[in-house]
């Protein structure tokens, strides 16, 4: 029978027959609700309310939270997320669920609140929020992400970056890499996740990535390009304790183990303390790489030489006077190189090119050009190979005026006997530089004792005939003494270096007058200085009475002198010493086919 009552003995808002009679009317069927409880279906909706909103008010699982006004009395767990409906509405754990809500309360028709892909229960189990949809363990999503969130703010949404699907509302492609939602670098390379989406790399490749992109903290402790220093030190310059190499606050490219390709690695650089963005500081002996095309192309050191070139030529790129001057472009060398002094001849390489001298020839320069001191190897050189030190002989100049300075002139007094057989110092007389003193004392060369060297010195003996009019060398090879000069005398002593006191007379003869053949080395024998040069000659020396007691042809040669005594004439003894007194010579000689004769008198004394 038909329920006509119109009370509302539960007060959910049916009449007792509306509950009884059911929305059929047929109080037989088991549609209608129970008018003794408001919530038939035990789901906190009114049953009334429930039939207004048009769900089911017997069905736990079919109604609007919105409208829950009453304790959910129905131990039922709607979403299935592991959380009794009545626990996601309160907050308050049912002992009889292994998942403490922890207080929060939760959607009981969505098993995903948060929408971050963990159910409710779940969130619960794991200590996270299921309201919070960046908090979350990932391993415990098992849903598809639904709450668009970015959690990590690296410009994938989560559910991007877990699928590696693109969602067209963001800029950033995927392009199929699952990255970890909750680290904005999942690989740890200094690049956000969906910056690298964006760059077209790898964001699970800590060493695949563009380094301006990099914002973030290396934390990847990769050494990317294997040059021995991190990823983090090279692009911070900030040390790591864990590796040898310092980079002293360089910062290099971590991609590139060879930052400015000079062919030394960025941590060899570092441990070597030198720059490693500095193609041009480098050891030579720590080049392992090839040096790339730019530091080829360079000139490190100025010089004019390309750094490739000076490769090929086995020469110094580093050092500004190790180069092939064949290889040297002398338009682009640097001012520092112009500057410097490479030969150490006190003019530098710029006054060189102008001078069209050789800055790498210490022995080729302008002497008025010299603006720098000259080096100590270069003073301790001997550019004119006179046995004198380019020390010695710069400060005197030119001593002759012939327009050599001193430094370069073989024979600086121009007397024609050179330097080097004038300087007698640290020799002695059995080398072949002969010191006519006879003492080996290298501070007396100077045979006449004013103070003047022989080799500055115009008149060597001091005897008022100057030196290249004693003829010290005869046939021009600069040798003098020991070879062809005249030794008038015989004595052993060239003429240029003996003191005559004669003067000179016709055709360049000067006789002495005086014989004095003691053995005492001075005037042993009738001198006729130069007599040499005229070899056809003859000599006759007559006693008073008109006898001839000596004669010769070819005189002062091959040891040829009159030394006071007979050579065999009429009335006269061979070799007999002839007697203390006074002789009278005749000289003959050839010059330039003319019979010229001298004749006078002759003292002999012992």
């Amino acid at each position: 029978e038909v329920i006509t009552a119109t009370t509302d003995c539960d007060m959910d808002g049916l009449t007792d027959a509306e509950e009884i009679n059911g929305p059929d009317g047929d109080p037989t069927t088991d549609d209608g609700t129970d008018p003794t409880d408001p919530d038939t279906d035990g789901d906190g909706v009114l049953d009334g309310t429930e039939v207004t909103n048009g769900t089911n008010p017997n069905d736990a699982c079919e109604y609007n939270v919105a409208d829950i006004t009453e304790v959910i009395t129905a131990a039922i767990d709607c979403d299935m997320d592991g959380l009794l409906d009545v626990e996601e509405v309160t907050g308050v754990d049912d002992p009889s669920t292994p998942a403490d809500p922890a207080g929060n309360t939760t959607d009981p028709s969505d098993p995903d609140t948060d929408g971050d892909g963990v159910t409710d229960g779940q969130e619960a189990l794991d200590g996270t929020n299921p309201n919070d949809a960046c908090d979350y363990v990932v391993a415990s999503i098992t849903l598809t992400i639904d709450s668009g969130a970015d959690c990590d703010m690296d410009g994938l949404t989560d559910a991007e970056e877990l699928t590696g699907v693109d969602d067209p509302s963001t800029p950033a492609d995927p392009a199929g890499n699952t990255t970890d939602p909750i680290d904005p670098d999942t690989d740890g390379d200094g690049v956000t996740d969906g910056q690298e989406a964006l760059d077209g790399t790898d964001p699970n490749d800590a060493c695949d990535y563009l380094v301006a992109s990099v914002t973030l903290t290396i934390d990847s402790g990769a050494d990317c390009d294997m040059d021995g220093l991190l990823d983090v030190e090279e692009v911070t310059g900030v040390d790591d304790p864990s590796t040898p190499a310092d980079p002293a606050g360089n910062t290099t490219d971590p991609t590139d183990p060879d930052t400015d390709g000079d062919g030394v690695i960025d941590g060899q650089e570092a441990l070597d303390l030198t720059d490693p963005n500095d193609p041009c500081n480098y050891l030579l002996g720590s080049i392992t790489l090839a040096q790339d095309s730019v530091f080829l192309d360079a000139d490190c050191d100025g010089d004019g030489v390309s750094n490739g070139q000076e490769e090929i030529d086995g020469t110094d790129a580093l050092d500004p006077c190790d180069y092939l001057a064949t290889s040297q472009d002398i338009s682009i060398v640097s001012a520092a190189w112009e500057a410097i002094d490479c030969d150490g001849d006190g003019v530098v390489n710029g006054t060189e090119l102008e001078d069209s001298t050789d800055p790498q020839n210490p022995c080729d320069f302008i002497t008025s050009s010299t603006t720098v001191p000259q080096s100590m190897e270069w003073l301790a050189g001997d550019c004119d190979m006179d046995n004198v030190s380019n020390g010695e002989e710069f400060p005197l100049g030119d001593t002759d005026g012939d327009g050599i300075p001193n430094w370069m002139d073989t024979d600086d007094d121009n007397d024609g006997v050179d330097t080097i057989n004038e300087d007698y110092a640290d020799t002695d007389d059995s080398d072949g530089d002969i010191d006519p003193t006879g003492d080996d004392d290298p501070t007396n060369d100077d045979t006449d004792g004013d103070g003047i060297p022989d080799y500055l010195d115009t008149d060597d003996d001091n005897d008022g005939i100057l030196t290249p009019d004693e003829y010290p060398d005869p046939n021009e090879d600069g040798i003098g003494f020991g070879d062809d000069a005249v030794d008038s005398d015989g004595d052993g002593l060239p003429d240029y270096l003996d003191v005559n006191n004669a003067a000179p007379s016709e055709d360049d003869l000067e006789i002495f007058n005086a014989v004095t053949p003691n053995g005492d080395g001075e005037n042993d024998v009738f001198i006729i200085r130069n007599i040499e040069l005229y070899p056809e000659n003859t000599v006759k020396i007559y006693n008073r009475w008109g006898v001839i007691v000596y004669e010769t042809s070819g005189y002062a040669q091959n040891g040829n002198f009159f030394k006071g005594e007979s050579n065999g004439r009429v009335n006269v003894q061979v070799d007999e010493q002839l007697p203390v007194g006074t002789y009278f010579y005749t000289i003959e000689y050839n010059k330039s086919g003319e019979t010229k004769s001298r004749a006078g008198y002759l003292y002999i004394q012992r």
